[in-house]
């Protein structure tokens, strides 16, 4: 009866190391780890959202500091575990197209995963075109 009862115990053990072991390796694959699209992702969507609410047709408008700062606020929007490098080119056209200015923000340290979007834009108003280039990586 005793020896029933101790191979009980060590197998209930065996049972209970083996159990947490098999926790321990499914949290770690399934622990939250960035999506290799979600740079991507993110960062069309904030070039979209600002072309929607109007901000890149603003730029070419706009002095270089207020246009500069427009750019940090939404480079700091992104996530704080995220870097940045936000471009946008003023061209003129007049017989062809021609760079009028350029805006640039930077945040952080560029990586080797890089994701890289852009965008085409015109301000009827000034008859200006632009493209905002933005990289974002993880730090």
């Amino acid at each position: 009866m005793a020896v029933r009862g101790f191979v009980l115990i060590v197998d209930a053990v065996i049972a209970t190391i083996l159990l947490g072991i098999f926790i321990v390796i499914i949290t770690s694959e399934l622990a939250i780890a960035p999506q290799p699209n979600y740079l991507f992702k993110t960062s069309s969507d904030l070039l979209a959202a600002m072309d929607n609410a109007g901000h890149l047709r603003n730029i070419s408008s706009q002095t270089n500091n207020q246009a500069q700062a427009l750019l940090q606020l939404y480079g700091d929007s992104l996530p704080a575990n995220t870097g940045v490098n936000f471009t946008v080119n003023i061209y003129t056209y007049n017989n062809g197209f021609s760079l009028s200015r350029a805006v640039n923000y930077t945040k952080g340290a560029k990586t080797s995963e890089v994701a890289s979007v852009r965008r085409l834009f015109v301000d009827p108003a000034t008859g200006n075109y632009g493209i905002a280039y933005l990289e974002v990586w993880y730090v």
